[in-house]
Formats: structure tokens, sequence, C-alpha cells
């Protein structure tokens, strides 16, 4: 009897120590894949002759009229690579690189203008387009005040080119038009939103996307896991001097988020 009952018991140490160290390793897998999502939003460059074959795509767009494509790209071993790769001819244009100046770590977004230039953000109060083999520094006066860069968005009025930014303002995001390169003063925050992308609607209006999180347990939700739902931002202005204005605010009812918003030919999407 004493022996059967010493090799349940032995059985069942088996057993815990088992589901002990299947635990640990379920720990290590989760850490390591949310490590990952912290950093690679993108795909893997896939084709032997593309280059940087096998780092992660952290960016990219694609140039009107060709193949050709701007990619922030990320090596374990190499670390942030930013360039051009020129399909017609098939050569490459190095925008940032570790081995002379490694500033790829520091790009905030990449995106595509309506008229074919390149934008992205590496410091406060600056965006650099791509312009064919160019490249073109617009510096924006710091007499409002200093803020980082995540969003552009641009449409042209009678001729006039307007450009709405998505700003970092301290622990904040608030947007600011740029008139003549002198920004706006930022827009009045809204509580309980982070805005994520803007892209234009028509004449003076904007549309943003956005996240708003209520205070915990306000919702309904549990006070620990407060839910966050997606928020559409309804923004005025006109391409002057004034404050961009949150004209009207949409929350979803239901938990969620807008992952990106886009402008195709045929509207935004």
């Amino acid at each position: 009897m004493a022996g059967g009952w010493r090799g349940l018991l032995r059985e069942e140490s088996e057993h815990q120590w088992l589901a002990i160290a299947v635990f640990f390793l379920f720990i290590l897998v989760g850490a390591f894949a949310l490590e990952g999502t912290q950093h690679f939003v993108g795909d893997t460059l896939k084709p032997l002759d593309a280059q940087h074959n096998g780092g992660l795509v952290l960016d990219v767009e694609y140039h009107e009229g060709n193949s050709s494509y701007t990619a922030l790209v990320y090596s374990p071993g190499a670390g942030y690579h930013f360039f051009t790769e020129h399909v017609d001819d098939g050569t490459t244009s190095v925008i940032y690189t570790p081995e002379s100046n490694d500033l790829g770590r520091d790009v905030n977004f990449v995106k595509s203008m309506p008229d074919g230039e390149i934008v992205f953000s590496v410091s406060d109060n600056q965006l650099i387009g791509l312009q064919s083999n160019l490249m073109v520094s617009y510096e924006y006066s710091t007499n409002n005040g200093v803020f980082g860069i995540l969003d552009v968005a641009e449409q042209t009025t009678d001729g006039v080119t307007q450009r709405l930014l998505l700003t970092q303002e301290g622990q904040n995001k608030s947007f600011r038009g740029v008139s003549s390169l002198i920004p706006t003063p930022a827009m009045s925050m809204t509580a309980g939103i982070q805005w994520h992308s803007v892209e234009a609607h028509s004449a003076g209006m904007w549309l943003a996307i956005g996240s708003h999180s209520t205070t915990a347990g306000g919702d309904g939700s549990s006070p620990a896991s407060p839910q966050t739902r997606a928020a559409l931002g309804w923004i005025d202005w006109d391409g002057t001097e004034t404050t961009p204005v949150l004209s009207r605010l949409d929350v979803v009812t239901y938990p969620g988020q807008f992952h990106t918003i886009s402008t195709l030919p045929t509207g935004l999407v």
C-alpha cells in the first residue's frame, strides 16, 4: 500500500514539474513575441536580389510610376538601414546606415504625398522629403514651440499646398498646420484621445484616427484593464495661421481600434 502511494506521489510530482516547465516555456515565448511586436511591424525581405535580404521591414513606401521603393529595414546583426532601391537600373540610394549616419532608428514614419514626394522625420520641427534623387529639408520655426512630427497629411487648394502635422507635444499628441513654414499653435488637447494618423479629406477638412481610453472601469470594463475604443476626429483647418479645430469626434461604441487610414483616388479607406 505504501509503495503504491509512493509511486502515485512520484508520478504526480513528475506531472507538476512538467507543467511548471511548460509554463515557463510559455512565458519565455510570450515575452519574446511581445518584445518583437514592439519593434517589428513589417515583413521580411524575401527576394534574393532585394537589398538587405532577410531584414525586417519596419516601413516601406513605393514610388509612383515604377516599382522602386524606399524602406526602413532592421537586421539584428546590422542595425537600421534606410534606403531607396531603384528597380529600373538596380541601384540603391543610401539615406541612413549605421556605418555612416546612424539615424535610421529615429525615423518616426515614412509616407508618400499626393505629388509623389516621400517624407519622413528624425528630429523636432523638421520634415525631410525625397524628390527623385534629391533630399529636401523643411525646417519649421520654433516660435510656437518645439514638437516631434509623427505623421503628415497634405492637400492643394487653389494652387497652394497645405500640410497638417500630427505632433508629439510632451506626453500628448496634437495637430498643427503649417503656413509658409511657420507652424500654428497646437490644437487643444482632447481628454482620453491618443491620435495615430491623419489624412486630408476635402478642402479645409482633415480626418484623423485615434484611440479613446476611458477612466479605469468608467465604461463598465474591469478597472484593471479599461477598454480602448476607436476614434475618428474631423479637423477644420483652412491653411492659414489659425489653430486647427476639432469640429467633430466620433468614438466607436465597441472595443477595438483603427489600425490605418489611407487616401485612394476614390476617397479615404
